[in-house]
């Protein structure tokens, strides 16, 4: 997944303070290690904490990714001629979309919702009907590190 970064407040020419302030939230704690050439946990500013104390109502580190992609699972085949001919493979043509919202409400807790459309155009094995189908996904994760 890709990481969207917002800009930062330096960044946005002429905006309020409201939205600088916003900006600045919702930027901050994305860290990139260059060593090991990924992304890290994010340090989580105003966290959203739950103690004995009662509620620390902040609004954590918001993340959203997209990805998008396309495959070719066919192998050496020709549209309507069976694949024990051409001693190929129809597999499809394969495209996938998904979106992704991660919420990290303070520095141990990631909740994540991810949507995913499956589209996969495929023959059968004479090489003459359309077999493929269409799905979506939908799946929740909360991912706790210590």
């Amino acid at each position: 997944m890709a990481t969207i970064r917002l800009a930062t407040p330096n960044q946005i020419a002429g905006s309020t303070s409201a939205q600088s302030e916003l900006q600045r939230r919702l930027c901050r704690g994305f860290r990139y290690n260059v060593g090991s050439a990924a992304f890290a946990r994010p340090k989580v500013d105003d966290p959203f904490i739950i103690n004995e104390n009662g509620v620390s109502p902040g609004i954590g580190v918001w993340q959203l990714g997209a990805r998008y992609s396309l495959m070719n699972l066919n192998s050496n085949v020709t549209p309507g001629v069976s694949q024990s001919v051409t001693a190929g493979i129809y597999g499809g043509f394969q495209r996938i979309f998904g979106a992704a919202l991660s919420w990290y409400p303070n520095d141990w807790v990631r909740l994540e919702l991810q949507f995913q459309y499956t589209s996969i155009d495929k023959l059968n094995a004479a090489g003459t009907t359309q077999i493929g189908q269409n799905f979506e996904t939908l799946a929740g994760r909360v991912q706790v590190a210590f």
